[in-house]
Protein backbone atom coordinates (compact mmCIF):
# COMPACT_ATOMS: atom_id res chain seq x y z
CA UNK A 1 0.00 0.00 0.00
CA UNK A 2 1.32 3.34 -0.99
CA UNK A 3 1.49 5.66 1.91
CA UNK A 4 -0.46 8.74 2.04
CA UNK A 5 0.81 12.70 2.40
CA UNK A 6 0.44 14.36 5.41
CA UNK A 7 -2.61 16.34 3.54
CA UNK A 8 -4.69 13.02 3.32
CA UNK A 9 -4.57 12.67 7.05
CA UNK A 10 -7.08 14.09 9.09
CA UNK A 11 -6.46 15.76 12.68
CA UNK A 12 -7.68 13.55 15.37
CA UNK A 13 -9.21 15.62 18.50
CA UNK A 14 -10.82 12.84 20.71
CA UNK A 15 -13.80 13.86 22.70
CA UNK A 16 -13.77 11.20 25.62
CA UNK A 17 -11.40 9.74 27.41
CA UNK A 18 -13.67 6.37 26.92
CA UNK A 19 -13.35 6.70 22.64
CA UNK A 20 -9.46 6.71 23.29
CA UNK A 21 -8.56 4.03 20.81
CA UNK A 22 -5.26 3.66 18.43
CA UNK A 23 -6.16 1.69 14.82
CA UNK A 24 -3.81 -0.42 12.33
CA UNK A 25 -4.24 2.84 9.74
CA UNK A 26 -2.63 5.15 12.07
CA UNK A 27 0.47 4.19 11.83
CA UNK A 28 0.45 4.96 7.89
CA UNK A 29 1.64 8.28 8.85
CA UNK A 30 5.08 6.64 9.71
CA UNK A 31 5.27 5.42 6.37
CA UNK A 32 5.35 9.23 4.81
CA UNK A 33 9.13 9.45 3.01
CA UNK A 34 9.33 13.31 3.31
CA UNK A 35 10.68 13.73 6.86
CA UNK A 36 8.68 17.03 8.00
CA UNK A 37 5.31 16.00 6.53
CA UNK A 38 6.30 12.60 8.57
CA UNK A 39 6.76 15.46 12.00
CA UNK A 40 3.63 17.09 11.22
CA UNK A 41 1.64 14.04 10.25
CA UNK A 42 2.58 12.17 13.19
CA UNK A 43 2.25 15.43 15.73
CA UNK A 44 -1.31 15.46 14.13
CA UNK A 45 -2.18 11.91 14.02
CA UNK A 46 -1.11 10.79 17.39
CA UNK A 47 -0.77 13.91 19.42
CA UNK A 48 -4.56 14.74 20.60
CA UNK A 49 -5.14 11.72 21.68
CA UNK A 50 -1.90 10.69 23.73
CA UNK A 51 -2.46 14.44 24.95
CA UNK A 52 -5.71 13.31 26.55
CA UNK A 53 -4.16 10.00 27.60
CA UNK A 54 -1.76 11.96 29.71
CA UNK A 55 -3.55 14.64 31.07
CA UNK A 56 -6.35 11.91 32.06
CA UNK A 57 -3.93 9.51 34.02
CA UNK A 58 -2.03 13.22 35.41
CA UNK A 59 -5.88 13.90 37.31
CA UNK A 60 -5.80 10.30 38.84
CA UNK A 61 -2.11 10.69 40.06
CA UNK A 62 -3.44 14.32 41.40
CA UNK A 63 -6.09 12.25 42.96
CA UNK A 64 -4.49 9.06 44.30
CA UNK A 65 -1.45 10.53 45.20
CA UNK A 66 -2.45 13.73 47.09
CA UNK A 67 0.11 15.69 44.57
CA UNK A 68 -0.04 17.50 41.41
CA UNK A 69 2.19 16.27 39.11
CA UNK A 70 2.44 19.20 37.05
CA UNK A 71 3.88 21.42 39.33
CA UNK A 72 7.75 21.09 38.85
CA UNK A 73 7.02 19.21 35.53
CA UNK A 74 7.79 19.99 32.10
CA UNK A 75 6.07 18.13 29.29
CA UNK A 76 7.59 15.65 26.86
CA UNK A 77 6.27 15.61 23.37
CA UNK A 78 8.37 13.74 20.80
CA UNK A 79 9.17 14.31 17.70
CA UNK A 80 9.10 18.29 18.51
CA UNK A 81 12.16 19.09 16.29
CA UNK A 82 13.07 22.54 17.17
CA UNK A 83 11.89 25.19 14.59
CA UNK A 84 15.30 25.96 13.41
CA UNK A 85 16.11 22.26 13.49
CA UNK A 86 15.73 19.69 10.47
CA UNK A 87 13.11 17.27 11.03
CA UNK A 88 14.58 14.05 12.07
CA UNK A 89 15.34 11.80 9.09
CA UNK A 90 14.21 8.90 10.96
CA UNK A 91 12.15 7.79 14.69
CA UNK A 92 9.76 4.80 15.58
CA UNK A 93 8.28 6.21 18.23
CA UNK A 94 6.06 9.25 19.43
CA UNK A 95 6.42 10.08 23.10
CA UNK A 96 4.75 12.07 25.56
CA UNK A 97 4.97 12.42 28.61
CA UNK A 98 6.54 14.27 31.64
CA UNK A 99 9.59 15.29 32.90
CA UNK A 100 11.47 16.72 36.02
CA UNK A 101 11.63 21.15 35.04
CA UNK A 102 15.03 22.46 34.94
CA UNK A 103 16.13 25.91 35.20
CA UNK A 104 19.04 27.11 33.59
CA UNK A 105 20.10 29.50 35.70
CA UNK A 106 20.10 26.53 38.55
CA UNK A 107 22.24 23.54 39.00
CA UNK A 108 20.53 20.13 40.10
CA UNK A 109 22.07 17.90 42.40
CA UNK A 110 22.67 15.30 40.17
CA UNK A 111 26.16 15.72 38.67
CA UNK A 112 27.60 14.19 35.46
CA UNK A 113 30.55 11.55 35.90
CA UNK A 114 32.82 14.40 35.10
CA UNK A 115 31.72 15.96 38.36
CA UNK A 116 29.85 19.18 36.39
CA UNK A 117 26.12 19.48 37.82
CA UNK A 118 22.76 18.74 35.02
CA UNK A 119 20.54 21.94 35.21
CA UNK A 120 18.16 19.34 33.51
CA UNK A 121 16.19 16.32 34.92
CA UNK A 122 17.73 13.17 33.56
CA UNK A 123 14.66 10.78 34.00
CA UNK A 124 10.92 10.83 32.46
CA UNK A 125 7.86 8.71 32.65
CA UNK A 126 6.09 8.28 29.31
CA UNK A 127 2.93 6.81 26.98
CA UNK A 128 4.65 5.25 23.90
CA UNK A 129 3.26 4.90 20.46
CA UNK A 130 5.76 2.66 18.06
CA UNK A 131 6.06 2.59 14.52
CA UNK A 132 5.67 -1.31 14.96
CA UNK A 133 1.59 -0.53 16.89
CA UNK A 134 2.30 -1.22 20.36
CA UNK A 135 1.41 1.16 22.96
CA UNK A 136 3.26 1.36 26.39
CA UNK A 137 4.18 3.28 29.20
CA UNK A 138 7.80 3.51 30.65
CA UNK A 139 10.10 5.36 33.18
CA UNK A 140 13.58 5.57 32.11
CA UNK A 141 15.70 6.82 34.90
CA UNK A 142 19.03 7.96 32.99
CA UNK A 143 17.91 9.82 30.03
CA UNK A 144 21.55 10.99 30.21
CA UNK A 145 24.08 7.80 30.27
CA UNK A 146 26.59 9.52 31.86
CA UNK A 147 25.14 10.77 35.16
CA UNK A 148 27.35 10.27 38.03
CA UNK A 149 27.45 7.06 40.03
CA UNK A 150 25.85 8.76 43.34
CA UNK A 151 22.54 9.26 41.36
CA UNK A 152 22.66 5.79 39.83
CA UNK A 153 23.48 4.05 43.07
CA UNK A 154 20.14 5.68 44.26
CA UNK A 155 17.69 4.45 42.26
CA UNK A 156 20.06 0.65 43.09
CA UNK A 157 19.72 1.49 47.05
CA UNK A 158 15.60 2.64 46.60
CA UNK A 159 15.37 -0.93 44.60
CA UNK A 160 17.53 -3.21 47.67
CA UNK A 161 16.35 -1.24 50.67
CA UNK A 162 12.22 -0.89 49.58
CA UNK A 163 12.08 -3.72 48.37
CA UNK A 164 8.63 -4.14 49.47
CA UNK A 165 7.25 -0.83 48.51
CA UNK A 166 8.71 -1.49 44.98
CA UNK A 167 7.32 -4.79 44.45
CA UNK A 168 4.17 -3.65 45.68
CA UNK A 169 4.32 -0.93 42.61
CA UNK A 170 5.37 -3.83 40.31
CA UNK A 171 2.40 -5.81 41.11
CA UNK A 172 -0.13 -3.32 40.89
CA UNK A 173 1.28 -2.09 37.67
CA UNK A 174 2.07 -5.23 36.04
CA UNK A 175 5.55 -3.52 35.55
CA UNK A 176 8.48 -5.36 34.73
CA UNK A 177 11.98 -4.32 33.89
CA UNK A 178 14.45 -5.61 30.74
CA UNK A 179 16.02 -8.11 33.09
CA UNK A 180 13.42 -10.12 33.96
CA UNK A 181 13.72 -12.06 30.42
CA UNK A 182 17.11 -13.29 31.85
CA UNK A 183 15.66 -14.37 35.58
CA UNK A 184 17.74 -11.46 37.33
CA UNK A 185 16.52 -10.51 40.43
CA UNK A 186 14.85 -7.01 40.72
CA UNK A 187 17.83 -5.97 42.64
CA UNK A 188 20.12 -5.70 39.22
CA UNK A 189 17.73 -3.29 37.81
CA UNK A 190 19.59 0.24 38.19
CA UNK A 191 23.32 -1.16 38.80
CA UNK A 192 26.26 0.50 37.37
CA UNK A 193 26.84 -0.35 34.38
CA UNK A 194 27.69 1.88 31.92
CA UNK A 195 26.95 -0.51 28.65
CA UNK A 196 23.41 -1.07 29.24
CA UNK A 197 21.94 2.17 31.23
CA UNK A 198 19.56 3.22 28.40
CA UNK A 199 18.18 -0.47 28.92
CA UNK A 200 17.31 0.48 32.82
CA UNK A 201 14.00 1.10 32.68
CA UNK A 202 10.47 0.22 34.42
CA UNK A 203 7.71 -0.71 31.23
CA UNK A 204 4.50 -1.72 31.21
CA UNK A 205 2.74 -4.89 29.47
CA UNK A 206 2.83 -3.65 25.52
CA UNK A 207 -0.56 -3.65 23.65
CA UNK A 208 -0.87 -3.88 20.08
CA UNK A 209 -3.40 -2.11 18.17
CA UNK A 210 -5.98 -2.04 17.90
CA UNK A 211 -6.10 -1.02 21.14
CA UNK A 212 -9.56 0.19 23.02
CA UNK A 213 -10.16 1.89 26.01
CA UNK A 214 -9.76 -1.34 28.26
CA UNK A 215 -6.84 -2.11 27.32
CA UNK A 216 -5.92 1.40 27.80
CA UNK A 217 -6.70 1.59 31.25
CA UNK A 218 -3.87 -1.15 32.02
CA UNK A 219 -1.53 0.91 30.42
CA UNK A 220 -2.77 4.20 32.78
CA UNK A 221 -2.56 2.13 35.50
CA UNK A 222 1.05 1.18 34.86
CA UNK A 223 1.65 4.85 34.35
CA UNK A 224 0.07 5.00 37.36
CA UNK A 225 2.62 2.57 39.31
CA UNK A 226 5.74 4.05 37.95
CA UNK A 227 4.87 7.88 39.10
CA UNK A 228 6.27 7.10 42.74
CA UNK A 229 9.61 6.30 40.80
CA UNK A 230 9.85 9.72 39.03
CA UNK A 231 8.90 11.27 42.04
CA UNK A 232 12.22 9.68 43.49
CA UNK A 233 14.30 10.98 40.79
CA UNK A 234 13.10 13.86 40.46
CA UNK A 235 13.65 14.52 44.58
CA UNK A 236 16.95 13.14 44.41
CA UNK A 237 18.08 15.11 41.51
CA UNK A 238 16.46 18.05 42.95
CA UNK A 239 18.12 17.84 46.30
CA UNK A 240 15.15 17.24 48.37
CA UNK A 241 13.64 14.79 50.77
CA UNK A 242 12.32 11.72 48.75
CA UNK A 243 8.44 10.72 49.39
CA UNK A 244 8.62 7.08 48.05
CA UNK A 245 7.10 5.60 51.23
CA UNK A 246 4.44 8.01 51.50
CA UNK A 247 3.34 7.74 47.94
CA UNK A 248 3.38 4.14 48.15
CA UNK A 249 1.13 4.00 51.04
CA UNK A 250 -1.23 6.60 49.20
CA UNK A 251 -1.59 3.89 46.98
CA UNK A 252 -2.65 1.47 48.80
CA UNK A 253 -5.03 3.60 50.64
CA UNK A 254 -6.44 4.84 47.39
CA UNK A 255 -7.22 1.02 46.58
CA UNK A 256 -8.74 0.16 49.63
CA UNK A 257 -11.48 2.50 49.07
CA UNK A 258 -11.66 1.93 45.79
CA UNK A 259 -13.00 -1.40 46.35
Amino acid sequence: MEAKNNDEFDYVEPTEVEDLCFLPEDLQVFEIKDPKQRVTAVQKRFFPRMHMLRDYALELIHEIYEIDPRKGSSYVNSPMPREDAKAPKGFEAVIVGIIGKGKNTALLDVKRQTGGAYNLHPSQLCFVVTADGTVRAEFMPFRYPKVSDEYVLAFHKLVVDCRDNVEALFAYGNLSHPFATELRPLRDLFGIRRHDMVLQRIVSPEYYVPIFVESLDQVVSAFIAMYPFYEYGRAVAGGVEPQFATLVDRLRAWQQRSE
